[in-house]
Formats: structure tokens, C-alpha cells, sequence
């Protein structure tokens, strides 16, 4: 039953790569609503005996979670377009926000792994789609000096942030920090071209 909900749903929007990231950041966050419920009500009904009936909470949850969490997504999803052809006369359509969602958390996951070759290479994916994307530069410039050292190129995606966002948002401040934290830090700036970088993470993979 699940697997034919799932071939179904790839067969309506397969040929569209960002709603198929949207649906499955969306599908994360019902689930996650249905494992708050759960927690909740076994916490406060079944097992409520101090930190081991946290515990059991923690773990019983996961299943009801996952299995409750598809109705949901479909219940949430149709309800979307409902309002969208409503007040839109079609389908509702995703923010870029929205679509990028899954993305920017892919690209953060693979940073904080270490992983920033990966991390570098789902960035320039998503600026290819969404060019000048201003999170997606700022994920991007600490990757660069981060993972590479390239200071330089770095500071050019924080320049184009500063240029893009008002001053008066907090992305266009924490540019401004870390482009302060590379120009005060004691390395070498390294100022490299995009097929340099991507020269190197050949020869990684080699």
C-alpha cells in the first residue's frame, strides 16, 4: 500500500526534481508532528515513570510516527493545493524556499560531516537551478574557506550576500561577521577558480 502511494506520487511529479525534494522535506516534518503527538500522549498516559518512561517514549513513538505521518503528508499536501487552486485558480505553487529546503539541509548535514567536497558540489547543484541564492552563497563561502582555505573566493560570495540583502537582515550581518572572521584570521588567502576546485575534488575521488 505504502509503496504504491509512493509510485504514484513519483509518477505525477517524477519529471520535477524540486517538488520531489519539497515532498520529501514536507513528509520529514509530518512525521516529525506525529512523533511530538505520540511522545506526548504515551508521556502522559502509559509511561510516566521518570527518565526510563522518557526513554520508551523516545523509541515506541518512531513506528506510529512513521505510519501516521503519511496520511498526513497526503491529508497537509491536498489541502495545499485546495487553497492554492482556491485562491490562485491552479496548483499551488512552492516558494524557492521551499523548494531549496531539502537541499540546504543536505549541504549543512555534508559541511558539518566534513564532508565538503559533497557539501561544495550539492551548492553549486542548487546555484545552477537558483543562481545568487543568498543562503545557498553564504553555505557556500564556508565551505570554501572551511573546507578549501579559499579566503578570496570566499569573500566574493560574501560580497554578493552584502550586495543582494538589505542591510537591515540578519543574513546581510552575519556576512559581514564571517567575511571580518576571514580578513582577521592569520592564513594565507587562497583565491582559486571554480575549476581548480573542482580539479581537486577529482583527484580526491581518484
Amino acid at each position: 500500500m505504502i509503496r504504491e502511494i509512493i509510485d504514484k506520487y513519483r509518477e505525477r511529479f517524477g519529471k520535477n526534481r524540486n517538488v520531489d525534494l519539497v515532498a520529501q522535506a514536507h513528509f520529514i516534518r509530518c512525521c516529525g508532528w506525529m512523533y511530538a503527538f505520540f511522545f506526548l500522549i504515551l508521556r502522559f498516559t502509559v509511561y510516566n515513570e521518570g527518565i526510563m518512561g522518557i526513554f520508551k517514549c523516545a523509541v515506541v513513538s518512531i513506528p506510529p510516527a512513521v505510519i501516521m505521518g503519511i496520511p498526513v503528508y497526503l491529508i497537509t499536501n491536498m489541502v495545499g493545493n485546495w487553497f492554492g487552486i482556491f485562491y490562485g485558480g491552479g496548483e499551488a505553487n512552492w516558494t524557492t524556499d521551499e523548494m531549496i529546503a531539502a537541499d540546504l539541509d543536505k549541504i549543512r548535514f555534508s559541511k558539518r560531516a566534513g564532508k565538503f567536497e559533497d557539501a561544495l558540489k550539492l551548492a553549486n547543484t542548487v546555484l545552477d537551478r537558483f543562481p545568487e541564492h543568498p543562503e545557498v552563497m553564504f553555505l557556500k563561502a564556508q565551505i570554501l574557506w572551511e573546507g578549501f582555505g579559499y579566503g578570496n573566493t570566499a569573500k566574493r560570495c560574501l560580497q554578493r550576500i552584502m550586495e543582494k540583502v538589505p542591510e537591515k537582515e540578519v543574513l546581510h550581518r552575519w556576512a559581514v561577521s564571517y567575511m571580518n572572521t576571514i580578513d582577521a584570521s592569520q592564513v594565507d588567502d587562497k583565491d582559486e577558480s571554480e575549476d581548480v576546485i573542482r580539479h581537486n575534488r577529482e583527484n580526491l575521488k581518484e
